[in-house]
């Protein structure tokens, strides 16, 4: 494969605290498919369904940006990342080692999207310098701006050791008296690790609009993947200036972030 191999851009991938588990004791990554055989209690996403039918089921994603930053920085409504408050970034030499891997895919959508088209979104590995921003030593930063929603994917796992895991970053959630990041803490300590993780930093305004998210993802207790509810009419009276700002695409992040972090995460925090 011709490929300028000048420093690749850093695999991200977000995972909920009961998934995190699972990778822990594989040391890896997993596909939905590896994932659902190993615990019949994984978190369900609204496209797991199409994932099988279009036959992705069996594939590992990741993405090249830190999509819970945008939540973080920005002074725009924005929602935390939806896949999960735990953020796995790898080194950058690890992409390098699995790019000749013919499964590596990268398009320039998610492949859940209603919107992908195979035909148009996929990416020649070749070209993907010119997807992204990158600074003056020839290193990649983050995607431009028009293709913030660049997705990887393989069929191969992604390993978890220090020699792979350049840091992994928690969201400040708190949930029953107990801080997210001392229950992931509390996970490693099993394992022979030896993982930067840091928790996110947000403002006071952040740290509160969070806190009434998790709230309002704990009343709904994960029902929204089984029943269809109109979010504007049980937004909770503090976040109702926040929601009014999103656009429709928050909301659906929005919906998928309710969901996700319930049955991912808030009802094993105890």
């Amino acid at each position: 494969m011709s490929i300028n191999r000048r420093l690749l851009p850093s695999i991200h991938h977000a995972i909920s605290l009961n998934d995190f588990q699972i990778y822990l004791n594989e040391r890896a990554i997993l596909s939905r498919a590896d994932l659902s055989e190993l615990n019949p209690y994984y978190t369900r996403f609204f496209s797991d369904a199409k994932d099988v039918r279009t036959e992705n089921w069996n594939r590992v994603f990741g993405n090249f940006t830190d999509y819970g930053s945008r939540f973080a920085r920005t002074n725009t409504s924005a929602v935390p990342n939806a896949y999960g408050p735990i953020l796995i970034i790898f080194k950058s030499n690890y992409f390098q080692s699995i790019i000749d891997d013919n499964s590596v895919r990268v398009t320039k959508k998610t492949i859940s999207s209603n919107s992908f088209n195979p035909d148009t979104d996929l990416i020649d590995i070749s070209t993907l310098h010119e997807y992204f921003e990158i600074n003056p030593r020839g290193f990649y930063n983050y995607p431009k701006n028009e293709f913030n929603g660049i997705e990887f994917s393989c069929t191969q796992r992604l390993d978890i050791s220090p020699a792979t895991i350049h840091k992994i970053i928690i969201d400040p959630i708190y949930h029953n008296d107990i801080r997210l990041i001392d229950k992931v803490r509390e996970l490693l300590t099993n394992y022979p690790t030896d993982i930067e993780l840091t928790e996110r930093e947000l403002t006071q305004d952040k740290i509160d609009i969070l806190r009434h998210l998790v709230s309002w993802s704990n009343s709904l207790n994960g029902r929204l993947l089984h029943k269809n509810i109109n979010l504007r009419d049980h937004v909770p009276e503090h976040l109702q200036n926040w929601f009014d700002n999103l656009n429709d695409t928050g909301v659906k992040i929005l919906a998928s972030w309710l969901t996700y972090t319930y049955n991912g995460t808030l009802i094993h925090m105890e």
